[in-house]
């Protein structure tokens, strides 16, 4: 997919609009991205519920209801995460879609996780059960592009799930 990031933002909301559907977002390193460019485009209020940045663990339990045992079992940066924030993001705000990020921005010097920076996990749930996500390591070590990559790489997988037959 090439398309720029207002072709692909545009899409995902005639798609909701068409479908009647909102989505919702919690994100962690992305920091507030993916609710951004989704509100970029004007008339989001048709199809954009609302979003949660969950950068601490507590944080991050508060919305999923994941125990700290599960976040311990899994770790913060996880796709087990991004499916509990995707679900979590539509439960919270009555979407029937919820995005889930949740990765490593960088820098990577002078930080206490093994994971490299560049890593994320972005996640998508669906109305019928639908449950996806992919793992996102762009082997950068920018935080801005960082963040703004793994904003993308959310939309994109949304996108894709959206573009299948209801």
């Amino acid at each position: 997919m090439g398309e720029s990031v207002e072709t692909l933002v545009a899409t995902i909301g005639q798609q909701l609009v068409a479908r009647g559907e909102f989505v919702a977002v919690a994100e962690s390193a992305a920091g507030g991205r993916i609710s951004d460019l989704l509100t970029d485009r004007a008339g989001c209020s048709a199809w954009y519920a609302g979003g949660a940045v969950v950068y601490s663990a507590a944080s991050k339990r508060d919305m999923t209801g994941l125990s700290l045992e599960e976040l311990r079992e899994h770790g913060a940066v996880s796709a087990e995460t991004a499916l509990s924030l995707a679900e979590g993001a539509s439960r919270r705000f009555a979407a029937a879609w919820g995005i889930g990020e949740t990765g490593v921005a960088g820098p990577q010097t002078g930080r206490r996780s093994s994971k490299p920076a560049g890593l994320a996990y972005v996640a998508v749930a669906g109305p019928e059960g639908i449950r996806r996500w992919v793992e996102v390591n762009t082997g950068l070590d920018s935080r801005a592009e960082n963040k703004q990559q793994f904003a993308i790489a959310a939309l994109r997988l949304l996108a894709e799930e959206l573009s299948k037959e209801p």
